[in-house]
């Protein structure tokens, strides 16, 4: 995309994602390479720091950095689990929530 010059629901990747649940407006804003929360986790290849914290469990990274050298399929499932972590904060780790439950066709 380059921002907004193609409308997402016109490509093929782009209806994918808003086939999960993710809307069209926060797919465009991360076609500009926006920062985003990602959770930190083992499987998201991020650790936290030794000292036990109170507070947020995540990083700030540019989407394009975090997806970067990735096949579609995982960066499906990079990008879901950034939505997932937006709207449902650490509950989110590892469930799933958008990937399972928000079917749009």
């Amino acid at each position: 995309y380059s921002s907004g010059l193609k409308l997402v629901h016109q490509d093929a990747y782009g209806r994918v994602l808003l086939g999960r649940g993710i809307p069209e407006v926060v797919i465009l804003n991360w076609c500009d390479n926006a920062e985003v929360k990602v959770p930190i986790a083992k499987d998201l290849g991020y650790r936290s720091s030794s000292k036990k914290q109170k507070g947020p469990e995540y990083v700030w990274r540019y989407v394009f950095d975090v997806v970067k050298d990735m096949d579609s399929k995982d960066c499906t499932a990079k990008l879901l689990q950034i939505y997932d972590y937006t709207l449902f904060g650490d509950l989110s780790i590892g469930e799933g929530k958008c990937m399972d439950k928000c079917v749009i066709s």
